[in-house]
């Protein structure tokens, strides 16, 4: 098992349905193993964004997200 595997089994099992996400060489196996692991994955255009979306996400639906960089 890979420790990106882990990470996004470790989410899931704690009702993680999203990440928000940078790609980039060093976060690619991890928006790989999140989707493997059926968790929905969304790209924004810089750090900022992605903030703002999964404080959005939490405070309007309640569940929990994460933004990886």
């Amino acid at each position: 098992m890979k420790v990106s595997d882990y990470v996004a089994q470790f989410l899931k099992d704690r009702n993680v349905d999203c990440v928000f996400a940078i790609t980039g060489s060093g976060s690619i196996r991890l928006i790989e193993s999140a989707d493997q692991a059926g968790i929905q994955y969304i790209c924004p255009h810089h750090e900022q964004a992605g903030i703002m979306a999964r404080l959005t996400r939490v405070r309007t639906g309640g569940k929990p997200a994460v933004m990886m960089v």
